[in-house]
């Protein structure tokens, strides 16, 4: 059985044959698991277990979530949409929510970067200094 360092690096290395054009591509993922498939091995099971996180984690990356209070219009949410693209520099799914919750303002998430402007999060970073 080989290390788990050595099947990140492989599975790292299979995430990177599965993207096409920075997105993850169903046919290149379908191709992958065939291959792996054909010589099942003690192994495939790790393995497949972290190309799964991997392939997660590249597919979180052209996914946007906005949360938001209020009202905030279809236009704004396609600009949005479109300025995160470009940001990025890579094609962007943004998936637009309304959280009562927030007060006022949005909270963006791409992968693990997360922007917050909304009035719940001024008024804990208030309390916090006090």
């Amino acid at each position: 059985m080989k290390d788990a360092k050595a099947l990140k690096s492989f599975a790292k290395k299979l995430v990177g044959l599965s993207v096409e054009n920075s997105c993850v591509s169903e046919e290149r993922v379908s191709a992958v698991l065939q291959t792996l498939l054909k010589k099942p091995s003690r192994d495939l099971k790790p393995l497949l277990k972290f190309y799964l996180n991997y392939i997660r984690q590249e597919v979180a990356k052209t996914q946007a979530s906005l949360d938001y209070a209020g009202v905030i219009s279809e236009e704004t949410i396609a600009s949005l949409e479109k300025e995160v693209a470009k940001h990025y520099n890579r094609p962007i799914e943004l998936h637009a929510e309304e959280k009562p919750e927030l007060l006022a303002g949005l909270r963006m998430r791409v992968g693990d970067d997360v922007w917050e402007r909304s009035a719940a999060n001024i008024l804990h970073t208030l309390k916090q200094s006090f």
